[in-house]
């Protein structure tokens, strides 16, 4: 990415870091390796599919931010997200839907997070809520996309 130059100038700082400092992978180190092979990655996606399987759950769902959003570009309102705690961690899947808008129109979300390789079920509960709740609105600088009438083919 740093190469292309295709990011927001007020992140290259931190790019060049990572790039400078990153860490890469490695199976050989706890902590470092990928979801189906690191041993706390794997404990941890353990322990949320047992839980689930405890409550009999087919999926978690939680707010996608505990905090409000905050603008980009807004580094002092912007204090962290919820979306990267669990599934980038376990590996197992998760879909982000919309759930309303908090002050100055800024929109919130819902993350369903299910079992690893059970995204059919996750799609139907995230489809469900978003056919339910219509809470998906089109940013005020874009119309919406008009819907296209299913034609059964």
């Amino acid at each position: 990415m740093l190469a292309s130059g295709k990011y927001s100038a007020y992140i290259k700082d931190n790019l060049q870091d990572e790039l400078a400092h990153g860490v890469a992978p490695s199976a050989s180190v706890a902590g470092r390796g990928e979801a189906y092979t690191d041993p706390r990655r794997i404990a941890f996606r353990n322990a949320v599919t047992a839980v689930m399987d405890r409550y009999q759950l087919g999926a978690l769902v939680y707010p996608t931010w505990n905090n409000p959003p905050a603008k980009i570009g807004d580094f002092k309102g912007y204090q962290g997200d919820n979306s990267q705690l669990i599934a980038p961690h376990t590996g197992q899947p998760a879909f982000t839907v919309p759930m309303g808008f908090t002050y100055d129109n800024l929109p919130a979300g819902l993350q369903f997070l299910g079992r690893s390789f059970d995204e059919p079920t996750l799609i139907t509960y995230a489809y469900a809520y978003e056919q339910v709740t219509h809470h998906r609105k089109a940013p005020a600088r874009f119309p919406a996309l008009p819907v296209q009438p299913a034609t059964g083919k």
